[in-house]
């Protein structure tokens, strides 16, 4: 009877309970590679200065945050500030306003939504009725 010249491909599949061999050279550093791959990815450049005009809006002094609405985005933004700046934000409210600050940004992400303010001036009273 001629030999089958056919591969037997059940010699290639483990057999139950048995683990795959390691390759051995550097095999046991590949999930810390991933990690350290992964954990670039994570990482943030510094922070990009803004500044943006707009009327100041919907002040949460608790967790110290405010909203800016009519600006030059086509959407309000969200803010935060430091305690230091809470007296000139609570006087502020209803006007306009020019706030500086910066957003985190990381290298594979867009800008964070939140602007974390660090300067804050009133460029408008509101108008009288």
């Amino acid at each position: 009877m001629p030999h089958d010249l056919r591969t037997n491909l059940d010699q290639f599949l483990p057999q139950r309970r048995q683990r795959p061999v390691p390759h051995g050279w550097g095999q046991h550093r590949l999930p810390q590679k991933v990690a350290q791959i992964v954990g670039q990815h994570e990482q943030v450049q510094p922070h990009l200065p803004e500044n943006h005009e707009g009327v100041l809006r919907e002040i949460d002094l608790d967790e110290l945050r405010f909203t800016l609405r009519d600006t030059a985005q086509p959407l309000e933004i969200r803010c935060v500030f430091e305690e230091s700046i809470l007296e000139q934000a609570k006087a502020a409210l209803d006007k306009r306003v020019r706030v500086f600050g910066t957003r985190k940004v990381a290298l594979t992400k867009k800008a964070s939504p939140i602007l974390q303010v660090t300067r804050l001036e009133v460029i408008e009273e509101e108008k009288s009725k």
